[in-house]
């Protein structure tokens, strides 16, 4: 059980990175609309945020229980390797590594 736990947790800054993605691809699209939602009201404005992030919130939740689930440990691995390629992540602390001149290939070391 501690192992399969264990390899659930190598999801987490998968997850992280992902709800990042999530979080700037919505405030972007708001942004957009922003001249077409300038009429509103700041409580029909917020309304709309809160629906977005609602949005969100529904898309991620099988992701999360997914991850949850008593599986066989290479079945986790499988399934955190497929969210990482699939969206591209790359975890908070690399992508950070990344941005101070370090190459993928020297993170992997």
């Amino acid at each position: 059980k501690f192992k399969l736990w264990q390899a659930s947790q190598g999801a987490v800054p998968y997850l992280a990175a992902l709800q990042t993605m999530a979080e700037n691809i919505r405030r972007s699209e708001t942004e957009k609309m922003s001249q077409k939602l300038r009429g509103l009201h700041e409580k029909e404005r917020e309304a709309v945020d809160k629906l977005t992030r609602h949005i969100i919130d529904q898309l991620f939740r099988p992701i999360y229980y997914s991850m949850k689930d008593n599986e066989e440990i290479e079945a986790k691995r499988s399934k955190i390797w497929a969210l990482k390629n699939m969206f591209k992540l790359e975890p908070e602390y690399k992508r950070r590594l990344l941005s101070q001149g370090e190459t993928p290939a020297q993170l992997n070391a």
